[in-house]
């Protein structure tokens, strides 16, 4: 039989070594001057006010913007829903048209973009949430109003979701995106900012082209007008004295990691620059450490320094910050309870069988509260939340 005190006396053991090799390691980077590069990094890095991120579910790099970088391929054809919510193997073509796309395109060529970006399913997000809760960095998580949840926290197994003080103890804030231009314009939004997708209904998203058997309801004019929303943020915030970094980028999937789309919009990055530099999923953990964690081993990471040397161009005025226009989106609010909200109830221990997707939300939120905004726009008329809540 094994000797399981023993055991747990080697882990301790090893855990020992490991974080005192860390411990040691940190040391010896604090003890050491910076570099030049290093140096000009911080400085870039120490002008910003607040890390915004944007994480989709993406798509490949080359089908957002092959076309705009001039590579081989032809434009997705057919009509507009069909090319828009989730072209597939069917559908002629391989990338979207820059047209397709006006406000991608138009940040492209005003802000920078990295061309190497490798999404391998884990998200941005949730990795930039944990950076800021253990540094003890202020943060909002925007959510969709008409959601009212948010599916970061919701995913993550270690989230009291059952506390409706969780967010406000972890020194966070649960924002609706209605309100976000509101909040930069008053200059209330805290350092950290993410940005969420609406996915449990009528998703505002990139659909998966490689995936035909599911759902056609992602739409990427929705993924489009969430961009424009959170740029006139950031540009509500510049207004008011504050600068954004806005980071757009996606998670991807595990089993088909790649390249995916990304944008560094601030008002130093140099219209139409290029990063060639390798970034990723943790690449905006790094830049919060770096900036806000005063973490000299973020600061040192290559993608870190490619980033803020992309950020060392001279402020542009307002009258120079483009002023995006995303294109016509119909509505068509989703009426039956899709996979991805079913899955999340039956997560959160709800059995009961909604009326309607209005009902299922309603279910959802007050079985995690903790996850969940508290607000009008949370609520559903006619119902026990949409009174008390």
């Amino acid at each position: 039989m094994p000797d399981r005190p023993g055991e747990e006396r080697r882990a301790f053991l090893r855990r020992s070594f490991a974080e005192a090799a860390s411990t040691a390691l940190d040391a010896a980077v604090r003890a050491a001057p910076l570099n030049a590069r290093e140096r000009a990094a911080a400085a870039a890095l120490a002008r910003i006010d607040h890390l915004v991120v944007v994480s989709f579910a993406g798509r490949p790099r080359r089908q957002v913007f092959g076309a705009l970088d001039g590579e081989s391929g032809t434009d997705f054809a057919g009509g507009t829903d069909e090319v828009l919510t989730a072209p597939g193997p069917g559908t002629p073509g391989d990338r979207f048209a820059p047209a397709m796309l006006p406000v991608h395109t138009l940040l492209a060529h005003s802000f920078a973009r990295a061309d190497h970006w490798r999404a391998d399913g884990r998200d941005p997000l949730r990795l930039l949430l944990d950076s800021a809760r253990h540094a003890g960095t202020r943060w909002s998580l925007v959510v969709d109003d008409r959601q009212g949840v948010s599916t970061t926290l919701l995913a993550d197994p270690e989230w009291p979701h059952h506390d409706p003080a969780a967010v406000a103890a972890a020194e966070g804030a649960l924002l609706p995106l209605s309100r976000l231009a509101e909040a930069a314009a008053a200059g209330t939004l805290p350092p950290v900012v993410l940005v969420e997708p609406r996915s449990l209904v009528d998703p505002a998203d990139f659909a998966a082209a490689a995936d035909p058997g599911r759902s056609r309801s992602a739409d990427a004019r929705t993924a489009e007008r969430l961009l424009h929303e959170t740029v006139d943020a950031a540009r509500a915030a510049e207004s008011a004295g504050r600068r954004v970094l806005l980071l757009v980028t996606a998670r991807g999937r595990s089993g088909r990691p790649g390249d995916v789309p990304a944008l560094l919009i601030a008002s130093s990055a140099r219209p139409g620059d290029r990063l060639t530099a390798r970034l990723g999923p943790a690449t905006p953990a790094l830049l919060h450490r770096a900036r806000f964690a005063a973490d000299r081993r973020a600061l040192a990471d290559d993608g870190v320094l490619a980033v803020a040397e992309a950020l060392s161009g001279p402020a542009r005025p307002l009258s120079r910050y483009p002023r995006t226009a995303p294109a016509f989106a119909p509505e068509d609010p989703e009426r039956s309870v899709g996979p991805a909200l079913a899955a999340a109830l039956a997560a959160a221990g709800v059995t009961a069988e909604p009326d309607d997707v209005d009902q299922a939300l309603m279910m959802l939120r007050a079985a995690a509260p903790g996850a969940s905004l508290h607000s009008p726009e949370a609520r559903i008329r006619g119902t026990r939340e949409g009174r008390d809540a």
